[in-house]
């Protein structure tokens, strides 16, 4: 017969091992035969009409896999010589816009039954020596923009729709790297203090948390609105998530 010491620590055991967390590159996806590549699209991105046109497959830098947009040049490729290429490591992605400066757009899109929520994590580097726009959107929204070169770290709803990186606003020696992963986020449970009921006491928990005592907090952070901080804005999300808001 297995102890209660026993069977606590093989249910521990199992908690930590879980299950991984989905996750996408868009290095290591990188695909020059299929377009689109699963979550991944290649293509030129409108903003005005918001169309999405997807790229042809095309001859890439060291024979690497490429898409080039055929009537405006716009192209996505990756680095498969050994060395730096047009401002692009070898290994990276690359996105230049077109002619008239359509954007060249990376797009992913949340696959079938996928997660609510994506923590999205990268930066585009200036790449060639010429000045781009960077940016990532969703929908008419930018998540976050700049110029040549820009890191990002957002937490992003997938219901919203597909998310696009886009590189735009000039032409000449436009080559701009992208390193990106998304990482599917962790499901939240309002039932901090895990005594199996979502209620005032869960509250309380988290208050006590961001206080220092985590004896009734069960989570493995209290920073629960993952804005990389553990405060009162934590303890506004988790009475929110108690009264029925969605995480």
């Amino acid at each position: 017969m297995l102890s209660r010491t026993c069977v606590f620590a093989a249910a521990l055991s199992l908690a930590v091992v879980g299950s991984a967390a989905a996750q996408w590159n868009v290095a290591g996806d990188f695909s020059g035969t299929a377009n689109p590549n699963g979550v991944w699209q290649y293509g030129v991105l409108d903003f005005g009409s918001m169309t999405f046109e997807l790229d042809n497959p095309s001859a890439g830098v060291c024979a690497g896999p490429a898409w080039l947009h055929g009537s405006n040049g716009s192209n996505v490729w990756r680095n498969a010589c050994p060395s730096v290429a047009y401002g692009i490591e070898p290994g990276q992605v690359s996105l230049h816009p077109g002619t008239g400066f359509q954007p060249a757009c990376i797009r992913w899109t949340s696959p079938p039954n996928g997660p609510s929520t994506v923590l999205v994590q990268g930066a585009f580097s200036a790449g060639d020596s010429g000045q781009m726009l960077v940016a990532v959107r969703q929908g008419g929204t930018f998540l976050s923009q700049g110029t040549d070169a820009m890191s990002f770290d957002i937490t992003v709803s997938t219901a919203n729709g597909p998310i696009d990186f886009v590189v735009y606003g000039g032409f000449s020696y436009g080559n701009t790297q992208l390193a990106l992963t998304i990482t599917e986020s962790a499901p939240c449970d309002p039932d901090v203090n895990c005594d199996g009921s979502i209620n005032g006491f869960d509250i309380e928990a988290t208050e006590q948390a961001i206080n220092g005592d985590l004896s009734n907090f069960c989570q493995a952070s209290a920073d629960l609105n993952n804005d990389g901080a553990e405060n009162g804005f934590d303890i506004e999300t988790e009475e929110q998530r108690v009264n029925g808001a969605p995480c």
